[in-house]
C-alpha cells in the first residue's frame, strides 16, 4: 500500500530587530552596540526582549536570533498576531557624555512568507526614541514648547498640515522599499573577548554549517536549503564556537563561496582561531579608582604575560 505525500503549508516568520535610524556603516553600528554592552551589569543582558505572556497568535516559541533581534512564527490564515517587545537600551546610552541628544532607533520587521525562502517579502519600520521616565517628561515638554513656537510662526492651513502628522492612537509601521540591505545583528560572546580587529562575516542560513545533525532543528529562519540571496551581516567579537555548538546559537558561518562578495562591506573573512581550552581562559573584571563600572578583561593565557598583553584601554 502506497501513501500519498502530504504537503504541509509553511508558516510565515517575522524577524523583529532594533536598528539605528541614522545611516551608519556596519562597523559604526557594531561599535555602538559594543559600547552599550560594555556598560551593562550582566553579559546576558539583551537589547530586545519579548513578553511571551502578553503575546497572542504566535506559532511555537519565540527565538532569540541575536541580542537585537527575535524571530516569531504566525499564521495569518488563522488569526492576526500580537507581540509585546521591550527595548532594554535608551537612546542616550551610546555616549558617555551627559545631556547629549538621543539617537533615534528603528524597530524593523522582516517577514518571510516561507521560512525556507531567503527573500524578504515585506519589510516595515517604525522610528522610536527610548528615554527614562524623567527624561521622557522633559523631552515631551521641550517638544510641546517647540511645537507651540512653530505653530505661532506658521501661517495658513497648508503649512500647518506639512508640519504635523495627524494624531494616531499607536505608531504605524511604514513599508520599506529596500528589501536587499542586510541588517546588522549583534551577538557578543559571553566571554566578552575584545579582539583588536573585528571580523566581518556573513551570517548564513545553511543547515550544513551546524555541527551535528540538522533534522531536529526547529528554526527555519536559521536553516535554509539554499544559500541566502540577501545576506545578513553578522559581527563576531569572540572565539569561534566549540565543537558541541548549541543549536539555538545563530552564529552560522558560511563557507568560502561568498567570500568574494565581501569587498563592498569590508575586508575578506580571516581564518578562525582555534578555541583555547577552558583552563587557558580567564576573565577578570577590573576598574580604576575614578571609575564606577567594572570592565571585563580577557587574559589569554592566564599568566602574568597574558595580563600584560591584555589591553585595558581598548575595553
Amino acid at each position: 500500500r502506497t501513501c500519498a505525500a502530504v504537503t504541509v503549508p509553511a508558516v510565515p516568520v517575522s524577524v523583529i530587530m532594533l536598528m539605528f535610524r541614522e545611516e551608519k556603516s556596519p562597523e559604526d553600528e557594531i561599535k555602538a552596540w559594543q559600547f552599550w554592552h560594555s556598560r551593562q551589569h550582566s553579559v546576558k543582558q539583551r537589547i530586545l526582549d519579548a513578553d511571551t505572556k502578553n503575546s497572542v497568535g504566535l506559532v511555537g516559541c519565540i527565538e532569540e536570533v541575536s541580542h537585537n533581534a527575535i524571530a516569531v512564527y504566525w499564521n495569518p490564515l488563522e488569526s492576526s498576531a500580537k507581540i509585546n517587545v521591550a527595548v532594554q537600551c535608551l537612546s542616550t546610552d551610546f555616549s558617555s557624555q551627559k545631556g547629549v541628544k538621543g539617537l533615534p532607533l528603528h524597530l524593523q520587521i522582516d517577514t518571510f512568507e516561507d521560512p525556507r525562502d531567503t527573500s524578504v517579502c515585506h519589510r516595515g519600520y517604525c522610528q522610536i526614541k527610548v528615554f527614562c521616565d524623567k527624561g521622557a517628561e522633559r523631552k515631551t515638554r521641550d517638544e510641546e514648547r517647540r511645537a507651540a513656537k512653530r505653530k505661532m510662526t506658521a501661517t495658513g492651513r497648508k503649512k500647518l498640515d506639512e508640519l504635523y502628522h495627524p494624531v494616531v492612537d499607536r505608531s504605524e509601521f511604514y513599508q520599506m522599499s529596500d528589501l536587499m540591505k542586510p541588517p546588522v545583528l549583534f551577538s557578543p560572546s559571553e566571554d566578552i573577548e575584545k579582539l583588536t580587529s573585528m571580523d566581518l562575516q556573513f551570517y548564513g542560513h545553511d543547515g550544513d554549517s551546524l555541527s551535528g545533525a540538522s533534522d531536529n532543528v526547529k528554526s527555519p529562519f536559521l536553516l535554509h536549503a539554499n544559500k541566502p540571496t540577501t545576506p545578513t551581516l553578522k559581527f563576531h567579537n569572540h572565539f569561534p564556537p566549540d565543537v558541541n555548538t548549541d543549536k539555538k546559537d545563530p552564529s552560522i558561518i558560511m563557507d568560502g563561496s561568498l567570500v568574494g562578495n565581501m569587498s563592498e562591506f569590508g575586508p575578506q573573512i580571516k581564518r578562525q582561531r582555534m578555541t583555547p581550552p577552558l583552563n587557558e581562559r580567564v576573565m577578570l573584571y577590573v576598574r580604576q579608582d575614578n571609575e564606577d563600572i567594572y570592565t571585563p578583561l580577557h587574559v589569554v593565557p592566564p599568566t602574568t604575560v597574558g595580563l600584560l598583553n591584555a589591553d585595558y584601554g581598548e575595553n
